[in-house]
């Protein structure tokens, strides 16, 4: 779970300047079993090195260990994780960092976390602690804290070592576990599911040595790993899609990262046949290959699905029809419109300087569609464009006024709900013809009578019909697509101008 976990936490930042799934109806009990004791505590101990690696490339490194500790004069064990990534963005470098420490007290359970990410002068800082079965949570982002309080979680450090626990104890094929952890940055907990696939010979050092080939599942995210562990329960490798990679390695192999690998560079879908004019798009038709991730095919108005025999998808996608459309009066009811009228960490659009900003590019205009239009347009015109691997939220980029697609669409969203008008982010994506290219992209859709598709970045009120969806939601509501890097395929079938 910890490499997991890890890889998830980096692949939220990559894919910020690269570019949800609901919970299961039933999700799976979590196995309780025997706690480690004291004794056994010691074969858990030390400290471990990995390589991060984007699509074959190494882009960097992260550091794992575990240790003994005491909390107010209890027994205690200290879990703690860093990540540390250099990459470019056609050309740009840039630079990551993910730190975790996590405190169990041995029979009880979690009792404190802290977490933070850092990427391109942004930064998230999570902690909690435990007291008296509450779990009391303080986030500051942007100058910003907010401090929640919830129900302590049932997750326990048994819960942290489970895939190398169910390989120690000599699982069979097919063998199962089930176990919980709470996720500072969705502010709840999952449960993730490890099954062992296959277990199998292959030399490590000149040696055939039996390896376990676990999966691992959390289905609350929509995220899936493949694990290579050895028979003592040790993680040498595990992946994400088909594009993260992270790998057991000696310290001075792991932390040699002196060079960069180009993330955009690394991601693109190239079709065979090029699109003329890709902004004037009003209708494409595409076959999807590599969409092993049925829930990434999100049908709607716009974009309508065909699943043949062999597992490939063909997709319509038509820009949305509104001429003749009445377009409703702003603000819109918030008891309407839950989610994408609410503020967030990430989108502080009840703060007074994204309010000022947003009455002040909207003016007096009531009218949805004309104050969707005015906001993207003034987005678009203000936001310098920069490829940034950040953790994109409102008021920095109204800070900082740069940003790429993910900056732009944080802060059209959250100035669309300042003054009353739906809104919320979509990522999956578009079609360039500078490098006749599909890179991964993020946007908004609005509502104005229906929910349409926008995109800041390229000034669009309407998006084109090459903006591909996959995902809705935030940025780590977005990790989804990882599912997809290196899998993904597209064949050009068709496409029509709207001149």
């Amino acid at each position: 779970m910890k490499t997991l976990r890890t890889l998830v936490s980096l692949a939220a930042l990559l894919l910020a300047g690269a570019r949800c799934a609901a919970p299961p109806a039933h999700p799976p009990a979590v196995d309780r079993r025997p706690p480690v004791s004291v004794a056994d505590l010691d074969r858990y101990l030390g400290r471990r090195w990995y390589g991060l690696y984007l699509v074959g490339r190494k882009i960097g490194y992260a550091e794992s260990e575990i240790a003994r500790t005491e909390l107010e004069g209890q027994e205690a064990v200290s879990v703690s994780l860093s990540l540390h990534a250099k990459v470019a963005m056609l050309g740009v470098p840039q630079e990551l960092a993910v730190t975790e420490r996590r405190v169990y007290v041995l029979g009880e359970g979690l009792a404190a976390f802290e977490t933070s990410s850092e990427a391109a002068g942004s930064s998230l800082r999570i902690s909690g602690r435990v007291s008296d079965g509450a779990l009391r949570v303080t986030s500051a982002m942007a100058g910003r804290e907010r401090v929640t309080e919830t129900e302590a979680p049932d997750e326990l450090f048994e819960d942290y070592i489970a895939e190398g626990r169910l390989v120690r104890e000599g699982a069979r094929e097919g063998d199962k576990i089930a176990f919980t952890q709470y996720q500072p940055t969705l502010g709840r907990s999952v449960t993730a599911v490890s099954r062992v696939k296959e277990i199998r010979t292959r030399p490590m050092g000149g040696v055939p040595t039996r390896v376990y080939v676990v999966e691992t599942a959390i289905r609350e995210m929509g995220i899936a790993s493949t694990s290579i562990l050895a028979e003592d329960g040790e993680v040498l490798e595990t992946q994400i899609g088909g594009g993260f990679t992270m790998r057991l390695e000696e310290e001075r192999t792991a932390r040699d990262i002196d060079y960069r690998s180009d993330v955009l560079l690394s991601t693109v879908i190239r079709p065979a046949e090029p699109i003329e004019r890709p902004g004037a798009v009003r209708r494409m038709k595409v076959r999807l290959t590599g969409v092993r991730d049925r829930e990434l095919l999100i049908p709607s108005e716009r974009q309508t699905y065909t699943v043949g025999r062999g597992g490939d998808a063909v997709l319509v996608v038509a820009v949305e029809e509104i001429d003749g459309l009445e377009a409703p009066a702003i603000p819109l009811p918030r008891e309407r419109f839950p989610e994408e009228l609410a503020p967030t960490i990430f989108i502080q659009s009840d703060s007074p300087e994204v309010i000022e900003r947003a009455r002040a590019v909207v003016g007096d205009e009531r009218d949805a569609r004309a104050a969707s239009d005015a906001l993207v347009r003034w987005v678009h015109a203000n936001v310098q464009k920069q490829f940034s691997a950040s953790l994109s939220n409102a008021l920095d980029v109204l800070a900082t006024m740069s940003g790429d697609c993910t900056e732009h669409s944080v802060l059209f969203v959250a100035l669309a709900r300042a003054v009353g008008l739906p809104a919320r982010e979509v990522s999956g994506i578009v079609y360039t013809d500078e490098d006749e290219s599909f890179y991964y992209h993020q946007w908004a859709e609005v509502f104005v009578g229906k929910w349409i598709a926008v995109d800041p970045t390229y000034g669009q009120v309407q998006a084109d019909a090459t903006h591909i969806m996959f995902a809705r939601g935030d940025l780590f509501s977005q990790a989804r697509l990882l599912n997809l890097i290196g899998a993904l395929g597209i064949e050009i079938i068709e496409y029509e101008h709207g001149d």
